[in-house]
């Protein structure tokens, strides 16, 4: 499902949540701890467009800002702080463009 979220979108680990049916603090857990999910794993954000507060790289000595990366990207932020709606990726359109790239194949990456 990460893979599907691309430069200048966002989604949320309780749109991901819905699509796979696991809790969103679940999903933000397991992102936020895994060394092998897919690049781009940090344009998922918390539910009102902010990164979580807990967001960290996998790399603990990048120390990139991630707003700073996500509109270079562009990824429009509001004055307080909050990614565009226009740009955020629900779960039906996580769900229409994973079977749309995957042809039929399993996808269960998140």
């Amino acid at each position: 499902l990460i893979t599907a979220v691309g430069a200048g979108q966002w989604t949320s680990y309780g749109d991901i949540a819905q699509v796979v049916g696991l809790p969103a603090l679940a999903i933000g857990q397991h992102i936020s701890s895994c060394g092998n999910c897919p690049d781009g794993a940090y344009r998922v954000m918390a539910q009102a467009g902010v990164p979580s507060d807990g967001f960290h790289w996998t790399d603990a000595d990048d120390v990139r800002d991630l707003r700073d990366v996500l509109a270079d990207e562009g990824l429009i932020f509001d004055a307080a702080g909050r990614a565009g709606g226009e740009q955020h990726l629900g779960p039906s359109a996580l769900t229409a463009r994973v079977k749309s790239t995957s042809r039929g194949q399993d996808r269960t990456d998140t």
